[in-house]
């Protein structure tokens, strides 16, 4: 786990925030068994995770999403965009895998229309299945 600031430049559109807005990055190996399943980068805006514990490597018990909830960002939605690409080098590596596709999923979780996190996840393809479902209507 790493934790570091960038300018939201790439994903100021995203936030709705200006180019030279600083991100809180989070950056993570998930790991089953040891072994590595899913790289998985968040980013934050700074104005909300400044001087807290979104900042620190360990956010305490229930992660993100439960120190977001303490700061007042009641979440009220997810939305996740799917994909499939060819695993990059630096990924091949990061999750032990031989050339092959990976699934891609950008997650935007949102407080009252803002989005508060973007959660982009690389997984192996031939790990994971992804299953959705929602109310008709």
């Amino acid at each position: 786990m790493q934790v570091w600031f960038e300018p939201a430049q790439d994903y100021a559109e995203v936030f709705d925030v200006d180019e030279d807005a600083e991100l809180c990055v989070r950056d993570r190996v998930m790991r089953a068994d040891g072994q590595p399943v899913m790289l998985a980068v968040s980013r934050l805006p700074r104005d909300i995770t400044r001087e807290t514990s979104l900042e620190q490597v360990d956010t305490g018990p229930g992660g993100t999403h439960a120190r977001l909830e303490e700061l007042g960002f009641e979440l009220t939605s997810h939305e996740e965009i799917v994909g499939a690409k060819t695993a990059s080098a630096s990924e091949r590596s990061a999750l032990g895998i031989p050339d092959g596709p990976v699934l891609t999923v950008q997650r935007r979780t949102y407080s009252h229309g803002r989005v508060v996190e973007l959660n982009t996840m690389v997984m192996p393809a031939t790990m994971y299945e992804l299953r959705y479902s929602w109310d008709a209507g």
